[in-house]
């Protein structure tokens, strides 16, 4: 943890529970890592002309970062909004023909896909990726402490899609059959396209940087 030994060097009089949670709070709220090095800063230098607890001093972490009002940088283009629905469409239809293809291929061999099926998950996906987009600030700070929760919500989800798309494939409205290896290859393909894509970004995690001097 890079960021816990830096944050003992440079804040050394200040709680490091107090600066891992102030620093999380202000990452929820997509302020830059230069704001946040220069904020930690400024709690340390008061802390260090003073005794006391940092909580008795500025209050609890998560109203302190509240109460800073810093600039959130994190805030979303229209085009970046349509790149995390685009990529999360992506992701969803590729489990669906992931699923219908290894589904496929433990029967006839023969992948069965819906138009039905895809266009269902097309809204859902888009409509959900809109909504947490917009609060994805909320989201992430609810996941965060959730986690356990937001992990059951997910495997439910991803339960839900998959029985989703065979009840809806099972109709046989505009139903399509495929090889079960060619549904396999392009789900999979689909699939892994959006964790290469984040883990391939330079830059992506806006690293905290503390002012010089």
């Amino acid at each position: 943890m890079r960021f816990k030994s830096e944050f003992a060097q440079r804040a050394p009089h200040v709680d490091q529970g107090w600066v891992d949670d102030f620093v999380l709070e202000l990452r929820l709220r997509d302020v830059s890592g230069s704001a946040i090095g220069a904020a930690v800063l400024e709690v340390e230098s008061h802390m260090a002309a003073q005794t006391g607890d940092v909580e008795d001093v500025f209050g609890p972490p998560k109203e302190y970062a509240a109460a800073l009002d810093l600039p959130d940088t994190g805030r979303l283009t229209r085009t970046e909004i349509a790149w995390i629905v685009a990529r999360s469409l992506l992701l969803v239809l590729g489990f669906s023909a992931l699923s219908a293809g290894v589904v496929g291929l433990l029967g006839d061999g023969r992948a069965t896909l819906s138009f039905a099926a895809m266009g269902v998950l097309t809204v859902g996906t888009v409509m959900l990726a809109l909504a947490l987009t917009c609060r994805r600030n909320a989201a992430l700070r609810w996941i965060v402490e959730h986690m356990f929760a937001a992990f059951v919500i997910m495997i439910l989800g991803v339960v839900a899609v998959g029985f989703g798309t065979a009840l809806v494939t099972d109709t046989g409205w505009a139903a399509f059959q495929v090889r079960a290896w060619v549904a396999i290859v392009v789900g999979a393909a689909m699939c892994a396209a959006e964790p290469l894509w984040f883990f391939s970004r330079k830059g992506f995690d806006d690293p905290i940087t503390f002012p010089r001097g």
